[in-house]
């Protein structure tokens, strides 16, 4: 199947869609927004919620300050979080690979998940808007049990992204979503912030509308570092070029092979999946879904931004760029 196949498959039938492709070739990008007729829409910014690529910007940001500071990415994570019980805890290393022993629902239990599906589910409610705070990870983390002697498998774990926060806060002693701001703004990546206005729709697969997640404000809400940034493809692919770049020490940190063969096809670097030459991360939200995938041989990068679940345009990611 071709792109131009799949594209107008992904949004035929869906009003109100928004599919924005972005795409980096030798430095130079190319965006355009299509709508459920698969036409071009002219004259539009579009922002979406990119649910958790929003770990692999905390995770590059981490990779800064752990460099600048000289701390080594095999560092337990409690020599910089203060006041947790003393006893052994994963390295940093284990958690941005999500190899730290983390359970895929912690600091939840199942039962919390299933409530939630069985009411309004994530369309209409994001299941971390209050809490992923501070206190509740430090909480968590005095909570946890870990042993070092054992070799932890691949979990995928959004908590373990809000340690990530946590460390970012420490290290740069204010709250992260201050931190992160300051970052983005000093990058020049304009669009992407914590704000959901202006977003564009949100919808599900039956073109009901849902209001966009929303997290609490007034706390140091570290949920955002696994997945509260709101981004569009014109700051992806500048953000993408950075990591092509390659020219600093932290940005080969983070696509460092800090995890091999975490499965048949990926090993982990800071949060990003590495499959052979290709560098890419995928996220979601109750109803946006994205995608951003880079190419280390070509240089070429690919994002695509889509406002309602469709797990489709991961294969669209992967046909562009190998066109």
């Amino acid at each position: 199947m071709n792109s131009e196949h799949l594209l107008k498959q992904i949004v035929t039938g869906h009003e109100g869609v928004r599919l924005t492709v972005g795409k980096l070739t030798n430095g130079i990008p190319e965006i355009k927004t299509y709508d459920e007729n698969g036409e071009v829409v002219l004259g539009e910014t579009c922002r979406y919620q990119i649910g958790s690529i929003s770990k692999v910007v905390s995770g590059t940001v981490l990779a800064e300050l752990l460099i600048n500071h000289r701390i080594p990415i095999d560092t337990p994570i409690n020599q910089i979080i203060n006041h947790l019980p003393n006893r052994d805890y994963p390295t940093i290393r284990q958690v941005v690979t999500h190899t730290a022993g983390f359970g895929l629902a912690m600091p939840f239990s199942w039962m919390h998940y299933l409530k939630i599906g069985l009411s309004t589910g994530t369309r209409e409610k994001n299941p971390y808007f209050c809490a992923l705070h501070e206190d509740a990870v430090l909480r968590a983390l005095a909570n946890f049990k870990f042993d070092s002697k054992k070799k932890y498998r691949y979990v995928y774990s959004n908590f373990g992204y809000t340690v990530v926060g946590l460390l970012i806060s420490r290290l740069a002693n204010e709250n992260y979503s201050e931190v992160m701001l300051k970052w983005l703004s000093e990058h020049d990546l304009t669009e992407t912030n914590f704000v959901n206005a202006p977003l564009v729709a949100c919808f599900d697969k039956k073109n009901h509308q849902y209001e966009p997640w929303a997290w609490q404000s007034g706390v140091n809400n570290l949920g955002l570092a696994a997945g509260g940034l709101n981004s569009s493809a014109s700051d992806l692919l500048t953000f993408a070029q950075y990591h092509l770049s390659a020219t600093s020490d932290f940005i080969r940190l983070t696509h460092a092979k800090l995890a091999p063969n975490v499965s048949s096809k990926k090993s982990m670097g800071i949060g990003w999946d590495l499959v052979g030459r290709f560098i890419e991360k995928a996220g979601a939200t109750g109803t946006h879904f994205s995608y951003l995938k880079m190419d280390r041989v070509s240089k070429k990068a690919i994002v695509i931004l889509l406002n309602y679940p469709n797990v489709k345009i991961l294969q669209l990611g992967d046909i562009l760029i190998n066109e």
